[in-house]
This record gives structure tokens, sequence and C-alpha cells, in this order.
């Protein structure tokens, strides 16, 4: 995907994520980190959809499906804790965003061969 798309991504995906944040009461020093932690995951995810999508039909993909679940387990324990909704905002946030760019890092090292890359 080209570097347009992926920063139109991380500009539309933040922007959503603010709007949200301000439709939730979300208080101010976590309505600065919300906008910016989905910016950064609408921009990874965007360089690698199959994060999200998926990418093997014929047999699991273990990708898609350990975000999945990751959302699933994740979100299940804020809801049941009774946490605000701005809660369960910045929670889906942080897993999109660890998920998406670990996958990315790991990718990257594997076609560069180094680990810190």
């Amino acid at each position: 995907m080209s570097r347009v798309r992926r920063r139109a991504a991380a500009v539309l995906s933040g922007l959503a994520a603010a709007a949200a944040a301000v439709l939730l009461d979300t208080p101010p020093t976590a309505a600065v980190a919300i906008p910016a932690l989905y910016a950064g995951a609408g921009y990874y995810v965007a360089a690698h959809p199959d994060v999200v999508w998926g990418r093997e039909r014929s047999r699991p993909d273990w990708t898609a499906g350990a975000l999945g679940g990751g959302l699933t387990f994740g979100l299940l324990g804020l809801a049941n804790a009774d946490a605000p909704p701005w809660l369960l905002l910045f929670g889906f946030g942080f897993v999109v965003f660890g998920f998406a760019t670990g996958v990315a890092y790991g990718r990257e090292s594997r076609e560069t061969g180094d680990a810190t890359a």
C-alpha cells in the first residue's frame, strides 16, 4: 500500500477516535492519547491489512485469529469490570496498536534478517 494511503488511514482513524473520545466524555489526559493510539494503529493496519482481515481462506489465519481473540478477551474483561465506555475505547486501541506494530516489527525483522531493525 502506498505511503499516502497509510497516512490517510492514520489521519482518518485518529480523527474518528477523537470524535468517539469526545462523545464518550473521555478525561483530558486520555483524550489526547486515544487519537494518537488509533492513528498509529490505522497506519500499521493499512500497511498490513491481513492483521485484521486475514489472508488464508483455506486454513486458519493465526494472525487475524490472535487479534480477534485478544480483543474479545480484553474487552470482555473490561466490560465485566464495569469500566466506563471511554476505557473500552482506550483498551481496544491498545490491543490493535500493539498487535499491528508487533506484526509489522516481526515482518520487518524477517525481511532484513536483523531482529533490531
